[in-house]
């Protein structure tokens, strides 16, 4: 982590995983459509662990979701209990599946090693959802 972020609200909590969980959405169908118009051969088995990534991480985004408008009702009071434990829950969640996609980002590199751009494209996500892992761990542990 490049700073010490704050939880001052589980709003703010939220928010960020609300915003990491839309990205990591993203970005196996991302690596999906890149690797097919730079014929990479993925094997079946792995775009298809891409894809449901991809939805896990979109499952969680509404997750986020739902529990901020939870949040919102309750902002005049402070982090309640219950809540505080229904968002560690879900940076668990992020946890778990970020593991995972970070996992399968390294076998995904054994793809088209030939290819600079390919290996960096893989590097530089690999590298965002490392930080991602740490931010949450830091929020997690304020929780």
């Amino acid at each position: 982590m490049y700073c010490y972020t704050m939880a001052y609200s589980l709003q703010c909590v939220l928010r960020e995983l609300i915003m990491w969980t839309d990205i990591s959405s993203e970005h196996p169908i991302f690596v999906k459509t890149v690797a097919k118009l730079s014929r990479k051969d993925l094997p079946k088995d792995i775009s298809e662990e891409l894809k449901k990534l991809s939805k896990s991480f979109e499952a969680l985004n509404l997750k986020a979701k739902e529990q901020l408008v939870d949040a919102q009702s309750m902002a005049a009071q402070p982090m309640m209990y219950v809540n505080m434990n229904r968002a560690k829950v879900l940076l668990n969640e992020f946890g778990r599946l970020n593991r995972i996609w970070i996992g399968l980002i390294k076998e995904i590199m054994k793809y088209g090693k030939e290819d600079k751009v390919w290996q960096t494209l893989l590097s530089h996500i690999e590298e965002e959802q490392t930080y991602m892992d740490r931010l949450f761990h830091t929020l997690y542990m304020q929780i």
